[in-house]
């Protein structure tokens, strides 16, 4: 098996280019370091990648966001129960005798209305005084229909103050939502930009291995033709000796001028 793996790195090798081929052979033998990684069962986690201020900034405004919707589920229940019991109310308010008692309510409010804003004669008032305990009178007569008008109005109170509430958490909530959509789009541009440079530092890295590669083998070359021509190379003194230096003048100084 052995034997077929070094046959194979053989042929990988035979195929590549000439340059690349110099780089293998001369290139030193650099052995990977080995990365461990922690085991499925190990009581150690992995500690958290520190979120960005961008990032809290999406979170906290997500959060915000879940608080208002929170909030408006909370009135559901109130709307539905307040519907549901003026739904119940109403037919007791439809027949004949809640349609006289609404005529006399109303017919009421117009008396106190007229009295405490138009002057009349003393007869005149003495006469829509009478008119007004006979209408209360005949009113009272009839409790059950002023417990269900009394109920209808509670509940439609407290119907608008929900309604009220909701319109206004709505409003919050689509505030909210926008606010999450640019923090959103600003954790992309974010992420996006630390992607890119993680891109440029690794293909960096790899240029400068490359070039650091490249020198080594240069070097390596360089020694190994160094080594060789020394083979060819004697050993050789290139100092001049004295005898030679003193016969070098006296030949200078026997020329004729």
């Amino acid at each position: 098996m052995e034997g077929r793996k070094k046959q194979g790195s053989g042929q990988m090798a035979s195929d590549m280019p000439k340059g690349l081929k110099e780089l293998v052979e001369l290139a030193p033998e650099k052995k990977e370091k080995t990365i461990l990684l922690p085991a499925a069962n190990s009581k150690k986690p992995l500690p958290a990648r520190k979120r960005t201020e961008k990032e809290q900034r999406l979170d906290q405004s997500i959060e915000k966001r879940q608080k208002i919707i929170e909030k408006l589920k909370q009135k559901n229940p109130i709307v539905h129960s307040s519907r549901k019991k003026i739904s119940s109310l109403l037919p007791l308010l439809k027949g004949k005798a809640a349609s006289r008692s609404l005529g006399l309510a109303k017919e009421a409010d117009r008396i106190e209305f007229s009295i405490a804003t138009e002057a009349y004669t003393p007869k005149k008032e003495k006469e829509l005084l009478k008119r007004m305990r006979a209408i209360k009178k005949e009113m009272a007569g009839n409790k059950k229909l002023d417990e269900a008008r009394r109920k209808i109005n509670e509940e439609r109170a407290i119907l608008r103050r929900a309604m009220s509430e909701i319109r206004s958490l709505e409003a919050l909530l689509a505030k909210a939502r926008k606010e999450c959509e640019d923090a959103y789009h600003q954790v992309l541009a974010e992420r996006k930009a630390a992607f890119e440079k993680r891109q440029k530092d690794r293909k960096q890295k790899k240029q400068k291995r490359f070039d650091d590669l490249k020198k080594r083998v240069s070097t390596e070359k360089k020694r190994q033709h160094d080594k060789e021509m020394q083979k060819y190379m004697k050993d050789y003194d290139d100092t001049v000796p004295m005898d030679e230096i003193c016969q070098i003048e006296k030949k200078d100084k026997k020329k004729p001028e």
